[in-house]
């Protein structure tokens, strides 16, 4: 088995080494991606970022988003997390397989961990792991994250949704209590434990182990990775269809909203205001189309279509129509 660590805490940048891992398993078989992250919130392949985070709250803690390669929830990465990806050939693939490695592993640091649902590990009934999968070609990717002093009061507030307005199907993340893996065991640090996955996946296989960095991926085919991961294209303009739908009262009238956003840009609006900015509201509505669903574009939207829009007021718009 080929154990594959990095010290760069990146969160695009691993992702993209997730993904080359994946592409290279024809080649070198088994592989074993051991990596921690800076803040930051990796969401599933099909998820919405304005109902699974504070996206204003991430921005002010410096808290990066981030979109994986497979499916599953929303999860908060920092540097007390530990992040494995196991890369399979698909013939063998079971996923009871690698969750008990990883049980195994926390065995060796002294945890008693059991399987939570499909894809959770948990202590106590507290969850310690989620779990998410990606199969392409004749490989399978299984990664899941390990709690083991990550800061839990920061990963709720980003966690956290204030959009209340959008209607969509994309996945959802199924919220669960957890705790950190130094508050069941004080001896357990994120050396031991990836040591110990890697020891407890030999073991396994009864295999040998070779380890590496990245210094085994041509490095320009994983910068051009890493820029479609760290891309607003991948991060947001992935996200399924959804629809808009709010009311609310400002101190300069009524506004009434319904979008339809793809790809996250709005494809079709209706505005209607009430109060100072009625005149404007067709011209809103006809303006906002082609316009993505962020509140600096919107805001440049609104102040180039509409200069009657005073520029505190469309700021304010701005943020309700995204959920700030």
């Amino acid at each position: 088995m080929l154990v594959v660590q990095t010290q760069k805490l990146d969160p695009w940048r691993n992702l993209a080494l997730e993904e080359l891992c994946l592409d290279r398993a024809g080649r070198d078989g088994r592989i074993l991606f051991l990596w921690q992250s800076s803040d930051a919130v990796i969401i599933g392949k099909n998820q919405n970022p304005w109902l699974e985070c504070s996206l204003p709250d991430m921005e002010k803690d410096g808290v990066k988003l981030a979109r994986r390669l497979s499916g599953g929830g929303a999860v908060f990465h920092d540097a007390g997390n530990l992040n494995f990806a196991f890369v399979v050939p698909r013939r063998e693939y079971k996923d009871g397989t690698i969750f008990d490695i990883v049980i195994a592993a926390l065995k060796r640091c002294g945890v008693e961990a059991v399987r939570m649902g499909k894809n959770s590990l948990g202590v106590h009934g507290r969850k310690i792991s989620g779990n998410a999968f990606c199969y392409r070609r004749d490989s399978v990717l299984h990664h899941g994250t390990l709690l083991v002093a990550a800061d839990v009061e920061k990963m709720k507030r980003c966690l956290s949704c204030r959009h209340r307005g959008i209607h969509s199907k994309a996945i959802r993340s199924n919220p669960a209590p957890v705790v950190n893996l130094r508050d069941v065991s004080d001896a357990i640090t994120v050396p031991r434990l990836a040591a110990a996955i890697a020891e407890a996946a030999v073991d396994h296989g009864r295999q040998e182990i070779a380890w590496g960095g990245e210094e085994l991926f041509d490095s320009p085919c994983l910068e051009q990775i890493e820029k479609k991961y760290a891309s607003w294209e991948w991060r947001f303009g992935m996200t399924p269809p959804f629809d808009v739908e709010m009311t609310s009262r400002f101190s300069w009238g009524e506004a009434r909203v319904g979008f339809r956003v793809e790809k996250a840009v709005v494809r079709q609006s209706t505005v209607e205001l009430q109060g100072d900015y009625q005149p404007i509201s067709s011209v809103i509505s006809q303006g906002l189309p082609g316009v993505r669903f962020s509140e600096a574009d919107l805001v440049d939207c609104l102040g180039k279509q509409t200069p009657a829009f005073k520029k505190a007021d469309a700021v304010e718009f701005a943020r309700w129509l995204v959920g700030s």
